[in-house]
């Protein structure tokens, strides 16, 4: 029975459902008042980067976040990185074809220490952005993979101005932002195909 089995999933083919959100993606260094300067990264699905329109006004959005560990610039000592989410709203202002700044309010919710740090922020971007609505397919020997796009791409850069309801001092975070549209598709794989 075992070997009949492990010949049908060899000579067989997989097929593997695919899709993920529209997700923003950020990196940037975070400046504090009190510490040293630290990694930050965020990743997360938006609103906005769902819509093929050109002329949103409002983004919502929530995901992860993740600040890399560093030192207390009065004590000179250790301070852990964090993890934790984020949920944030943003007024978009367009300005010309395919560029838009936002501003809006967040709050981040880090995991340290086996505490919960909430940080209150102000968020000011700035976008190039494109709609996107397009699939395709792409093949070699051993995969198939079939698939669409549906929503916005861009890159940006933004500025933070957070504070943390628990702890002293002001941090300001300033980095890129990459947006990336929706995606649903299958992929057909065959087992042990070299």
């Amino acid at each position: 029975m075992f070997a009949r089995l492990l010949l049908v999933t060899l000579t067989s083919g997989c097929l593997i459902p695919l899709a993920s959100p529209s997700a923003r993606i950020e990196g940037g260094m975070a400046m504090s008042t009190h510490q040293s300067a630290r990694g930050t990264i965020r990743a997360g699905a938006h609103v906005v980067g769902n819509r093929t329109a050109s002329d949103a006004t409002w983004d919502l959005g929530a995901g992860y976040v993740g600040v890399a560990p560093g030192t207390d610039d009065v004590d000179h000592m250790p301070v852990a990185g964090s993890n934790g989410g984020y949920l944030e709203g943003s007024y978009l202002r367009r300005v010309g074809t395919g560029a838009r700044f936002g501003i809006g309010p967040g709050v981040q919710l880090n995991l340290r220490d086996h505490a919960v740090l909430p940080v209150g922020y102000l968020r000011a971007s700035f976008e190039l952005f494109t709609p996107v609505s397009a699939s395709g397919t792409e093949s070699d020997t051993c995969t198939t993979v079939t698939g669409t796009w549906h929503g916005q791409a861009g890159i940006g850069t933004y500025v933070d101005v957070q504070r943390p309801f628990a702890e002293r001092g002001v941090t300001v975070v300033a980095g890129l932002t990459l947006r990336l549209p929706a995606f649903a598709g299958v992929a057909l794989v065959i087992p042990g195909c070299k």
